[in-house]
């Protein structure tokens, strides 16, 4: 493209699986066909991508992890040649934070603290709500109200939008902690204890992973309650 001079993987891909260099109705063939062919047996040899299984449950651990320092959504970095050596790297350039840590680690870790869970379900539980208080929004709405109602000519179509718009406020600041809690509940309790790794119930119960190190890992869970170590989660 004009004015575009950095060259990466994807491009160079591109004009190596072009055919329009053996030529067409409309090209000139500036390339011959066997040349063409093998680069493609070339690039085909040299994928390190083509064994890789998209459906292992490390990818799906990848998404959901992030970083324990700063809470920045951090990158699984795999080296193939040294997977013990396989980093989990903040994408926060102001934090940076590193840890190593082999998939296998990172899976049994996940694996024992859901089995923990399983076993030990009321340590999802979350205080008591409180009693409603409410935003400085809802009350800046219930004020307009109150004034529009000390007159006496109030516009009722006026009122009526900000009765409305209130309501709405108050529901969308309804806390769903206890009907989340209620729900992951019900999740854990129907599973007895694993086996091997659920993906299903990573996916249904967890919100994120804090990779601590080799020894431990924080499951921050649909309704925010953080599992930490077991001594104290």
């Amino acid at each position: 493209m004009p004015g575009v001079t950095g060259w990466n993987k994807a491009r160079l891909k591109r004009i190596i699986e072009n055919k329009i260099y053996i030529g067409n109705s409309k090209f000139q063939q500036i390339i011959d066909e066997n040349t063409y062919i093998e680069a493609q047996v070339t690039k085909g040899i040299r994928n390190t991508q083509k064994t890789v299984d998209r459906a292992n449950i490390i990818y799906k651990i990848d998404s959901l992890t992030i970083c324990p320092v700063c809470g920045t959504t951090v990158k699984r970095c795999y080296n193939s040649r040294k997977p013990e050596k396989t980093k989990w790297c903040c994408k926060n350039n102001q934090c940076n934070h590193v840890i190593i840590c082999p998939d296998e680690i990172i899976k049994k870790l996940i694996f024992d603290k859901l089995n923990y869970i399983v076993d030990n379900p009321t340590v999802i539980d979350i205080p008591e709500n409180k009693d409603y208080v409410p935003s400085i929004e809802v009350m800046r709405i219930e004020n307009e109200i109150n004034r529009s109602l000390d007159k006496i000519d109030f516009d009722e179509a006026f009122i009526r939008k900000n009765i409305f718009e209130s309501a709405s406020q108050k529901y969308s600041e309804i806390d769903d902690q206890e009907f989340n809690t209620q729900k992951l509940k019900e999740e854990f309790e129907k599973s007895t204890s694993l086996s091997d790794f659920s993906k299903d119930l990573l996916i249904n119960t967890v919100k994120s992973i804090k990779i601590i190190n080799t020894d431990g890992i924080h499951l921050i869970l649909k309704n925010n309650k953080e599992i930490g170590d077991v001594a104290n989660a």
